[in-house]
């Protein structure tokens, strides 16, 4: 469920209501960590004494010296070097900083560049001193800023918006946006501003009640979106939509429900500067034509793991070490998302498809989204059903045939593909689908049918309708619109519709009910065959 947390509220309470976004800290936190680091340091010094006590010194530059082979070479006056305890405690402190950051969300919330000079700091072991008044100090200090720094990180991705371009308004983010310089002067995506579209993507994610896109899956997804310039792509689970010209030029626009919280963060920065009217969620009136509903992507970690595989062919290869660092859960979610495009499991790390999956893999990465059976009615088709209304279409080899919602092709692939057109709603099917080489229209089949060129323009129709709130009748009349007379129209359906006129004046048929034929599901099916008279 998209996260409620701020909605019709002043701005100016924004701010303080943000903070059920953050993970609570354990007072008990840092107690532990300052603890572990008084012992530590106990242990450097103990060592430096030894080391550098009388006699010990002049050894130890032997034995570094014997043994470093090709590296570097130590001789007994650099010892004192080596083990000098500042350096050393200097390089604990930094250790103690990054394991403590890392048990909160500060770093996470922090925008990029914020972001960036803590990890140098850390990195170059220039991090205060991790004394516990210090650390209290610090990480209390940072952890209430949180709220701020979520504001900051929006504010930067706003204000990081090519000046340029005209089109991008300052009342907030509801409108077409335009980053530019994208793509570098080697072609390549800029990690900068690859940086602010992750920022928006972490952002948009905690609207979302998720977890935030693990680091390095933005730029992945980006190439992936730069494979085919001046396309829309859909991210995270349509919370975004993308396009990139071949300039470096990149078009965000962001749904109107998760917009209008964007734009009320940004108002509690500039009171002045956003209109109220950008800072209300939208009326179910309002034009969404360019989103879909949104949808609540797969795990971070899973997309990442198929991010990061490798494709030969049609097997592709997960990682070994990464999976067996994952949990139960995560490996299950990371299978059933491979099924769910068709992926038979070889062993734990690999999967074959019958189809070259490049573009369902990229599409699940960027979207992040399987298609949602419930909304989609996607049941697909089991292969003795299928053959069986193959079998009863009586396919001639001048057939002409439809096959509506047609999933990935569990029953189309029981069809003669180059006599086959294909409709879907779905788009990562229509990509199952043409990886496959079916001809398929990514349409709604309600909508497809009604154009007047499809009237009778089929010999054969088979198909498996959805079956919810009354669809199967719906689609079935569809469908009949778009046999030919003198053609023939095989249909799965509820059970509950065997014997009744749905097709009037047409010759009908019907197969007996069965039951536990959809693996899942205790609905009952029936086939229908029905002849549409010649004249």
């Amino acid at each position: 469920m998209i996260h409620e947390a701020i909605d019709t509220r002043a701005s100016t309470e924004y701010l303080d209501d943000l903070g059920e976004f953050f993970a609570p800290v354990s007072t008990d936190l840092i107690d532990g960590l300052v603890g572990e680091r008084q012992a530590r340091k106990a242990e450097i010094e103990g060592l430096a004494n030894l080391v550098l006590g009388e006699g010990y010194s002049a050894a130890m530059g032997y034995f570094l010296e014997g043994n470093q082979h090709d590296l570097s070479r130590f001789g007994g006056h650099q010892v004192s070097r080596l083990f000098d305890v500042e350096g050393a405690v200097a390089a604990l402190d930094a250790d103690m900083w990054q394991r403590t950051l890392a048990l909160t969300d500060v770093l996470d919330v922090m925008p990029a560049d914020r972001r960036y000079e803590w990890n140098d700091e850390i990195r170059r072991h220039k991090a205060p001193a991790f004394e516990e008044a210090t650390v209290r100090a610090t990480l209390e200090q940072l952890l209430f800023q949180r709220a701020e720094f979520f504001a900051e990180k929006v504010d930067g991705v706003f204000r990081a918006l090519s000046g340029q371009h005209v089109t991008n308004r300052p009342e907030g983010f509801s409108k077409k946006m335009i980053f530019g310089g994208l793509l570098d002067v080697l072609d390549f995506i800029d990690s900068r501003r690859c940086g602010y579209i992750h920022d928006l993507r972490t952002v948009l994610a905690r609207f979302m009640g998720r977890e935030e896109p693990l680091p390095g899956t933005t730029r992945k997804a980006l190439d992936l979106v730069k494979r085919r310039l001046g396309v829309w792509h859909d991210l995270d689970g349509g919370a975004i939509r993308l396009k990139l010209y071949k300039k470096g030029t990149c078009h965000v626009e962001v749904h109107p429900e998760l917009a209008y919280r964007l734009n009320a963060i940004l108002a509690s920065r500039y009171p002045a500067a956003i209109p109220a009217a950008f800072r209300k969620r939208p009326s179910a009136g309002a034009s969404k034509k360019h989103f879909a509903a949104l949808q609540m992507p797969l795990p971070s970690a899973v997309i990442s793991q198929i991010a990061d595989a490798r494709l030969n062919g049609r097997k592709l290869s997960l990682s070994w070490y990464t999976l067996d660092q994952q949990s139960v859960r995560e490996r299950q979610a990371i299978e059933a998302a491979l099924a769910g495009i068709g992926g038979a499991k070889v062993d734990m790390a690999t999967f074959e498809f019958d189809y070259d999956p490049e573009e369902a893999l990229a599409h699940l990465v960027m979207t992040g989204c399987l298609p949602e059976q419930r909304s989609h009615q996607y049941y697909p088709t089991p292969a003795s059903v299928a053959e069986e209304a193959v079998d009863l279409a009586e396919i001639r080899p001048h057939d002409k045939i439809l096959e509506p919602s047609a999933g990935q092709g569990h029953l189309a692939e029981w069809l003669p593909q180059a006599q086959t057109t294909c409709v879907e709603l779905a788009d990562l099917h229509c990509k199952v689908l043409t990886a496959k080489g079916y001809i398929c229209h990514h349409a709604d089949f309600l909508a497809w049918a009604e154009d007047g060129r499809m009237a009778g323009a089929f010999s054969k129709v088979v198909m498996n309708p959805p079956f919810s709130q009354g669809r199967a009748a719906l689609h079935l009349a569809a469908a009949a619109k778009c046999v030919a007379p003198g053609g023939r129209l095989v249909a799965v359906l509820p059970g509950s519709l065997r014997g009744k006129d749905v097709l009037p004046g047409w010759d009908v048929s019907w197969s007996a009910p069965r039951q536990g034929e959809f693996a899942g599901t205790g609905v009952t099916v029936v086939l229908l065959v029905a002849d549409r008279p010649a004249v």
